[in-house]
């Protein structure tokens, strides 16, 4: 200023003092605007009119990143700030952050301010010089207010400072608009994050409420809210009655402890919930800020638990009370895991004492490879049967059983084996039964064919006796009494020829409602005599009965021939006993029982065939109990005998009170056949 004159001087100073107020008032205005953007831009354009500068920019780098961004500039082209934003162009000082700094002309190779790539970007703009001061908060830059000369020319200190003064108003600004984005961005994340957090609530199906120390619901998923939504006005109040009182409530144990509750059940109005409790709580001061509680309806749940129970119960009762015996084996090992009654009571022991043991050793020695063999089939093939084994009793006697072996698969590749065992005394019976019927009815036949050939010869022989018995009137002793002999046994073989069609004819005769005690009680009048004279005691006794629908013929016979077969085993001196009851409603039981010396043991099963006695030859024809065996059973009854050597005998048999006739022959095996499948 010292070559130009005072007035001058005066002037220029007054032009940079109203600069000075200008820009002090542009400062003012763009405190006071609330436009980010618009304060920077009236803050910087103020002192570029006091520096005389042609263009700037505002340059924010955030630290310890590679950010940038230009929130305000003006006089550049798009392509120079997308360089300046991506670091493009160095200006190493400016971009540093490290103070003040001012190049004349960054075209200057010796300046150092740009690298060759950039020259041709700062070439295209038209600038030279260019100055710049930090922009900092809290001491710390954080970017960096630059100005621009399109001549070379450079800023000196005291203009530094003045551009400094500038960018301090500006960071102030920039600082709380940074402060106030940063809290923005907090505020939004955070919404953003309880919106995600309700979102993931919502899709929950169950109760999830979140509960405040004075038992407030917080925040509720939309589960939740419907709930509440049905409890109606001040549904939060109605929901918190729905609790249980504090000491048995789940959201109350947490406040009051601080630990978890899990696994409660509460009933709410109609439903009941399984509920779990957790508390929130401060990490630093550990206080329970709230309490979460999960609540899921179990109440479906329940009566579906109530439902299976009730069918295992049913399943276990139809398997307990089954009429056959079931067995579950443990597929690998062939263990017991489970038995019904049945094959508890044949094996003599408890079904929980069974469990884990071989199911092969229940059964007789000679029979567990057969059973061992039915178990490696079922294995392989799935199915298997075994027709006829013995299980070993406790008491040491065999039941003949038959087995079914079937495989079940289920889950993932587990196996197990249930079994089927039937009791098939009955079955082996019935076709004993058909044997023997077979059996007599093939003599019967036979025997009747014969006797009939017989009949007509002996009647000759007999009338031929006769005649000559009238013809000879011999004196001779010898010879009269050899033609006794002979008529006598005529008339003997007559009477084998007439209990042998008598055997053949059973059943065949018409039934009617017949008195079985009066019919005994005649049979023992008849009787009576050829016993008395043995001094044999007959004891009758009889219950009320009912008539039995019979045929009368052939329950006399079988009367007079269990009481002769009784009295003729009986010691002279000895007892008959008789007596007639009914068991049930319908049947009639009766027993004969004698004091004689009873029937050896092996002859027992032989007892009731055609031709078998124990008496002395000539004095029985073997057919008395064979006619009884074969009438009882034609009246659909049954018949079995009981001896002790030395103490006597006795018949017991049971006979229905009404029965058709039994079918023929050729109709028993397919009732041997139903029967079988019954069981």
């Amino acid at each position: 200023m010292d070559s130009i004159s005072a007035p001058e001087q005066i002037a220029v100073l007054q032009q940079q003092n109203n600069l000075l107020r200008g820009l002090l008032a542009a400062l003012a205005t763009a405190s006071a605007e609330r436009d980010l953007e618009r304060a920077v831009g009236l803050a910087v354009e103020a002192a570029c009119q006091v520096l005389a500068a042609d263009r700037w920019l505002v340059l924010l780098a955030w630290p310890r990143t590679n950010f940038r961004t230009i929130p305000a500039a003006r006089g550049f082209s798009e392509a120079y700030l997308q360089h300046v934003a991506t670091g493009h162009l160095p200006l190493q000082r400016a971009i540093e952050l490290n103070g003040r700094f001012s190049v004349a002309d960054v075209l200057d190779e010796a300046s150092g301010a740009v690298n060759s790539v950039a020259r041709q970007v700062v070439e295209a703009e038209g600038f030279h010089g260019v100055s710049g001061v930090a922009l900092r908060q809290d001491g710390e830059p954080f970017g960096a207010l630059l100005v621009y000369f399109d001549q070379p020319r450079q800023l000196n200190e005291d203009q530094l400072e003045l551009l400094q003064m500038v960018a301090d108003h500006v960071a102030a600004r920039l600082s709380v608009a940074r402060d106030f984005e940063l809290v923005e961005q907090v505020r939004l994340a955070r919404e953003k994050s309880e919106e995600r957090l309700q979102s993931i609530l919502d899709r929950i199906n169950d109760l999830v409420i979140v509960w405040s120390p004075e038992m407030e619901v917080l925040v509720a998923n939309a589960r939740a809210r419907r709930f509440m939504a049905e409890l109606g006005a001040d549904s939060a109040a109605k929901l918190v009655e729905l609790l249980p009182r504090p000491d048995n409530c789940p959201v109350h144990e947490v406040f009051r402890s601080g630990q978890p509750v899990v696994g409660c059940e509460l009933r709410m109005g109609e439903s009941i919930y399984a509920v779990d409790a957790h508390p929130l709580t401060d990490s630093e001061t550990g206080e329970i800020l709230a309490a979460v509680s999960h609540a899921r309806d179990v109440t479906l749940s329940h009566q579906l638990q109530r439902e299976l129970a009730a069918n295992e119960e049913r399943v276990r009762v139809a398997m307990e009370m089954a009429p056959v015996g079931i067995a579950v084996l443990d597929a690998p090992g062939m263990l017991i895991e489970q038995t019904n009654r049945l094959v508890g009571h044949w094996a003599g022991k408890n079904t929980s004492d069974l469990c884990g043991q071989q199911f092969v050793t229940l059964f007789a020695a000679e029979d567990q490879a057969t059973v061992a063999n039915a178990w490696d089939e079922v294995l392989s093939l799935g199915e298997a049967m075994v027709d006829h084994c013995h299980m070993q009793q406790l008491d040491g006697t065999l039941l003949p059983v038959s087995l079914t072996l079937g495989l079940i698969e289920y889950g993932r590749g587990q196996r197990t084996v249930q079994v089927i065992v039937k009791d098939i005394k009955r079955r082996l019976k019935l076709q004993a039964q058909l044997t023997e019927q077979e059996k007599l009815a093939a003599i019967g036949q036979l025997a009747s064919g014969v006797a009939h050939e017989l009949r007509n010869p002996m009647g000759i022989i007999a009338s031929a006796l006769f005649d000559l018995e009238e013809i000879l009137e011999t004196q001779d002793d010898e010879v009269r009494e050899d033609l006794r002999i002979a008529r006598e046994e005529i008339l003997r073989a007559q009477e084998i020829i007439n209990n042998v069609l008598d055997f053949a004819r059973v059943g065949t005769a018409e039934r009617e409602f017949v008195d079985l005690a009066a019919v005994f009680q005649q049979a023992v009048s008849l009787l009576g005599k050829s016993m008395a004279t043995r001094d044999i005691s007959v004891e009758l006794s009889a219950d009320e009965l009912p008539e039995i629908w019979a045929n009368r013929g052939g329950m006399r016979q079988v009367a007079l021939n269990l009481l002769t077969n009784s009295y003729q085993a009986t010691p002279d001196g000895g007892t008959v006993s008789v007596r007639l009851w009914c068991p049930d409603a319908d049947h009639v039981a009766v027993s004969v029982s004698d004091t004689g010396a009873g029937i050896p043991k092996d002859a027992l099963p032989r007892i009731f065939n055609p031709f078998f006695t124990t008496k002395a030859p000539g004095q029985g024809t073997g057919l008395g109990l064979s006619i009884v065996y074969a009438a009882v059973h034609e009246h659909g009854g049954e018949i079995e005998v009981d001896s002790e050597l030395g103490r006597g005998t006795t018949f017991r048999m049971l006979l229905p009170r009404r029965t058709e006739a039994t079918p023929r022959l050729e109709q028993l095996q397919p009732l041997v056949q139903a029967a079988d499948e019954l069981l």
